[in-house]
């Protein structure tokens, strides 16, 4: 893995395969990950960059998943470890919202469910091996609505 030009120390970039609890932008470094995820070698003063500490070298299938207001999804999990990228809206797993520009890691054969009142968009990356990533299984799970 190649050396991040951050203040992120080496050892504590997180392994996704390793991990037995939910890490998130909120808990990982006291919620400082931007403060020290900024990229030194870019100073524009326009744009900004940040490295998420994770290494996502296991990862190889980015999916942008789309949900309407009100949706509960049901608990469930899954055999591999899954990033989330919220983009747009909000998102609360587990009881934690999330919001645009945060990040959850939810590691393998971890229970979670994700329900939002707003609706969301973000990105996860998944591998391809991932069993409980079959779409006739997906597609068949029982949504459910939020009380307005």
């Amino acid at each position: 893995m190649p050396k991040f030009e951050c203040d992120f120390p080496d050892d504590e970039i997180i392994d996704p395969t390793k991990i037995k609890d939910i890490v998130c932008c909120k808990s990982y470094r006291g919620g400082n990950w931007k403060g020290e995820g900024k990229h030194k070698l870019f100073n524009e003063p326009e744009i900004r960059k940040y490295f998420i500490p994770v290494n996502s070298t296991y990862w190889n299938l980015d999916i942008i998943t789309e949900v309407d207001p009100g949706t509960i999804i049901p608990k469930h999990k899954h055999d591999e470890p899954v990033l989330r990228y919220v983009m747009d809206g909000e998102m609360e797993l587990n009881g934690v919202t999330y919001v645009p520009g945060d990040w959850v890691i939810v590691p393998a054969n971890v229970p979670y469910q994700i329900q939002t009142r707003l609706g969301y968009r973000i990105l996860s990356r998944y591998s391809e091996n991932c069993k409980e990533c079959n779409w006739k299984t997906i597609s068949k799970m029982p949504l459910d609505k939020m009380a307005p």
